[in-house]
């Protein structure tokens, strides 16, 4: 959309606000001959108090935060395969083992010490 489209856009809400304070008086009368809701109304005369004619103007309808974006969606929006192994390496640190890498204990936890073997892994 141009700049130019969400200019009259926006120059259309503001004649809907001046509609009401001008001419009728009454929101509902109002918002019945221009076809929008009350709630739209009163959604477009807190933006322009807030933000003035900026604030009519369209804004994105993307969310702020997607909390249930998968690991797949986020590697996918990367830029480059180093980046992806990166966010890989972020999201699923490996374990720390003191002394090096042990069997983990807890599915055989009355194992001696002396039972549990080293792994060796290639880094």
């Amino acid at each position: 959309m141009t700049d130019r489209e969400l200019e009259r856009r926006a120059n259309r809400r503001l004649a809907v606000l001046r509609h009401v304070e001008e001419v009728s008086g009454n929101v509902a009368a109002t918002c019945r001959y221009y076809g929008i809701s009350r709630q739209c109304y009163y959604g477009w005369l807190r933006r322009f108090e807030a933000d003035g004619l900026d604030g009519l103007k369209d804004r994105s309808s993307r969310p702020h935060h997607s909390p249930r974006v998968t690991l797949a969606a986020r590697l996918a929006a990367l830029p480059t395969p180093g980046a992806a192994v990166e966010a890989l390496r972020e999201a699923a640190p490996r374990p720390s083992a003191a002394g090096g890498c042990e069997v983990h204990r807890t599915t055989r936890p009355n194992r001696p010490p002396e039972e549990v073997l080293p792994v060796h892994r290639d880094r």
